[in-house]
């Protein structure tokens, strides 16, 4: 698996210095599990962050990782779960923390032939979920009132004449709007994450939107 589109320099970003929040989090480690470009932006960001922090005064580089500590312990602590669970799983290590698999998560109708279960959410307001959308099916034409990053685990949609596909990220922003399309061929499943509510083109959309919380 090779992705052909990632997440922005600024989630990237995020991650390294671990101002993202769970939710953003969540979706960019399933990305660089796939994404070795990724993962060397990150590595080098992180390096670059540790020998500003060694220049730091003492009292300033204290106070900068007890900020830290709690997620790098956390952090720390699902990677020795990963090796400790089996093999079996094909869901990426920081997936599996959150779903045993794609099959029997417990997933929620959301509109004809979509389901979603969502995994985390943060304090601003942002949800991480698993979005299922049927063969051929459509997510509602919307525009954004935040950011939205979708990676695809399974199959493939096309969105705005762009084809998205296993370990592909969309980046959406308010200067956004789309109607994704999932491929024909079989189930696209996602990991998607909005830290706003989503503007939906039609009545229907706005109508669900009201039950379901997007």
């Amino acid at each position: 698996m090779t992705p052909h589109h990632h997440p922005s320099e600024e989630f990237l970003l995020d991650y390294a210095s671990g101002a993202a929040t769970e939710p953003f989090a969540l979706v960019v480690a399933t990305h660089l599990a796939c994404c070795a470009a990724c993962r060397a932006i990150v590595a080098e960001a992180e390096a670059i962050g540790g020998a500003l922090l060694e220049n730091l005064p003492a009292d300033a580089a204290a106070a900068s990782l007890d900020q830290d500590v709690s997620a790098i312990l956390a952090r720390a602590s699902r990677q020795a779960a990963d090796r400790r669970r089996a093999p079996a799983s094909t869901l990426a290590g920081p997936l599996r923390d959150y779903v045993a698999d794609l099959e029997t998560a417990p997933w929620r109708a959301l509109g004809p032939g979509i389901h979603h279960c969502v995994l985390a959410k943060d304090r601003q307001g942002a949800a991480a979920r698993l979005l299922r959308i049927a063969p051929g099916r459509s997510v509602f034409e919307h525009g954004h009132s935040g950011n939205e990053l979708t990676l695809v685990l399974r199959g493939g949609y096309r969105a705005g004449g762009t084809h998205f596909q296993a370990g592909d990220v969309e980046c959406a922003d308010e200067s956004t709007s789309h109607r994704p399309v999932a491929d024909e061929d079989g189930i696209c499943i996602c990991l998607a994450v909005t830290d706003a509510p989503l503007r939906f083109r039609n009545l229907l959309g706005r109508a669900m939107q009201t039950f379901i919380g997007i």
